[in-house]
């Protein structure tokens, strides 16, 4: 219907959508797309296209389209992995609005509905009460790897450094004792002399000890075999 001025607005109509389901999830790795069903219930033929608030996340197939009167058609969202950061994501919240039209009497539809939007744009800048609204909303998840990855990445911020006590040096106690020299170095001389002739002392008594059990293992040996001689000539 073309009104007294000859532009292509139709006449207000009570065209109407029903998106459903008009919330849902989607988890990267786990559920990645999700498909919503739009219904014309109203007389006319409608006109749609479809904007998100974060296009470069989403693809959605169509994104424009014709709905015949008591029809229904299926949008596909799916989630676009090569502009997500998967490292980034938290809970977050993502909205879809389908803007739509009667479709006007002296409209023509392009193959492949190519000239849509725009038509849709043209009415909504003739008279904004001619474009409709209808939206939905998607809630992006983390997946459960990310989550895990996300946790470790908390606690290793959080971790204390390593305490004083478990970098301070050795004892110098600890270091003299396990050192002869350094303990020597402290001596007074007369000790040092005392210790060395005492350590000399006990250095000749063990050499004498040994030469002593040495030569008589020597002479019962030499008994022995004198005995043992004596018994046969006897």
């Amino acid at each position: 219907m073309t009104d007294i001025d000859g532009s292509n607005v139709p006449a207000p109509t009570n065209a109407a959508l029903i998106v459903s389901p008009e919330k849902f999830n989607i988890v990267p790795y786990v559920k990645e797309e999700f498909v919503v069903q739009i219904t014309n219930v109203s007389f006319d033929t409608v006109l749609f296209r479809m904007l998100t608030t974060n296009p470069l996340r989403y693809l959605v197939k169509p994104r424009k389209g014709v709905i015949k009167p008591n029809a229904s058609i299926s949008l596909t969202v799916m989630l676009n992995r090569s502009n997500l950061n998967e490292e980034e994501i938290h809970e977050e919240y993502d909205d879809f609005r389908i803007e739509y039209c009667v479709i006007g009497p002296n409209d023509v539809i392009e193959p492949h509905c190519a000239n849509v939007s725009d038509i849709v744009k043209a009415r909504k800048v003739e008279d904004k009460r001619q474009v409709h609204l209808k939206k939905f909303r998607c809630r992006l998840e983390p997946s459960a790897k990310a989550q895990k990855r996300q946790s470790g990445a908390e606690n290793v911020k959080s971790s204390p450094l390593p305490s004083a006590a478990t970098e301070r040096p050795a004892s110098p106690r600890h270091t003299e004792s396990s050192n002869p020299s350094a303990v020597a170095a402290k001596m007074d001389p007369r000790e040092l002399e005392v210790s060395t002739l005492a350590e000399k002392n006990r250095r000749a008594m063990a050499q004498k000890e040994k030469e002593w059990k040495t030569k008589t293992a020597i002479v019962l040996a030499v008994v022995f075999v004198l005995l043992g001689m004596w018994f046969m000539s006897a």
